[in-house]
């Protein structure tokens, strides 16, 4: 009985590998600089990107007072390249600052699309994701390693 009763136990545990559609992002706790750090340093940029100071991702986003902790990281103004974590302290103000960055993507990407096409393509496939409390916006060659870079990284998170 006890041989049959853990057969049946271990056929009803998932192994399906868990992904963000699976989680509450309202009760993850992320570390918005870690998370952008790790996402520079798991994708390819073709432009060197650097730390923003908080009042210019302010300014540059419009995202001002709808965040508790930012991360912020830019092109050298070449490339439309950007990494940017935010943890909001409500899925409502996550979807405001998701609204006033697709806003400026959305700018960006015409203002690009008059002279490099290809920087305004990089712009339109953007990662921005509002995942809860969070908001990831990340312009880079590649938006699907982007997201997956993400995904890895807050699965890892919880695993530790």
């Amino acid at each position: 009985m006890l041989l049959l009763s853990l057969v049946l136990l271990t056929a009803c545990v998932s192994t399906e590998p868990i992904g963000l559609k699976d989680l509450n992002m309202d009760e993850v706790t992320l570390d918005a600089g870690a998370t952008a750090a790790h996402l520079l340093s798991a994708l390819t940029f073709d432009d060197t990107l650097v730390k923003m100071d908080d009042e210019i991702a302010d300014g540059l986003f419009g995202i001002d007072g709808l965040y508790n902790a930012v991360a912020a990281y830019g092109s050298t103004g070449a490339t439309a390249e950007t990494v940017l974590v935010l943890r909001c302290g409500s899925a409502t103000d996550a979807e405001g600052a998701a609204a006033k960055i697709a806003a400026y993507r959305d700018e960006m990407a015409d203002v690009y699309a008059d002279y490099n096409m290809p920087e305004s393509k990089k712009l339109t496939d953007a990662l921005l994701g509002c995942y809860g409390r969070y908001v990831v916006f990340v312009v880079s060659p590649d938006s699907e390693a982007a997201y997956q870079a993400f995904e890895s990284y807050v699965v890892g998170s919880l695993k530790k």
